[in-house]
């Protein structure tokens, strides 16, 4: 093996590296050829052993940088899975924050409702009011013609408080 020589292609081959990447070190390393036949350089046993141990390092960095790289990727899938694992608890908690909107809104036009229902009843009850009639449940009698006149003055002073008119205490006097 020590008087063989190889050629570039050899070398690359026996060392599982590129061809170009051979010629390049040869290059650095200013490597001369052992014999030359026409175009073709032939390199003996010493070169091949300086080029395998090159490469031998350079493999020996490669597979650090190959555990790094596969350290870093099993990082990346960690930290995908507890993104995704965050990103599913944002959503359940948004689609808890939905409900409780939805269920704000329809209190919300429960309360509309009761309002306009306490307003038509404000609005029935006013003209009793007017009667000083009692009203019950929302429903109210009309009095008789003869027994709203005697509570005219009681009506107006009622009227009065809830329809905010005050007057001044010479008109109270002398209604």
């Amino acid at each position: 093996m020590t008087n063989r020589n190889y050629t570039m292609q050899e070398i690359a081959d026996i060392l599982g590296v590129n061809k170009s990447s051979v010629f390049r070190q040869i290059k650095k390393k200013n490597i001369a050829p052992a014999m030359k036949d026409g175009n073709t350089n032939y390199y003996d046993a010493t070169t091949l052993k300086r080029l395998k141990q090159h490469f031998g390092e350079s493999s020996a960095k490669e597979s650090k940088k190959d555990i790094l790289v596969e350290t870093l990727q099993q990082q990346v899938r960690q930290l995908q899975s507890e993104l995704d694992d965050e990103k599913a608890r944002a959503d359940k908690q948004l689609k808890e924050k939905d409900n409780q909107i939805r269920n704000l809104h329809k209190l919300l036009d429960q309360s509309q409702q009761l309002i306009l229902n306490t307003q038509e009843e404000n609005k029935k009850l006013l003209p009793s009011m007017k009667r000083n009639e009692p009203v019950r449940n929302g429903e109210f009698k009309e009095k008789a013609v003869a027994d709203t006149n005697k509570d005219s003055t009681n009506d107006k002073a009622i009227l009065d408080k809830v329809n905010g008119n005050k007057k001044s205490w010479f008109k109270r006097l002398f209604r």
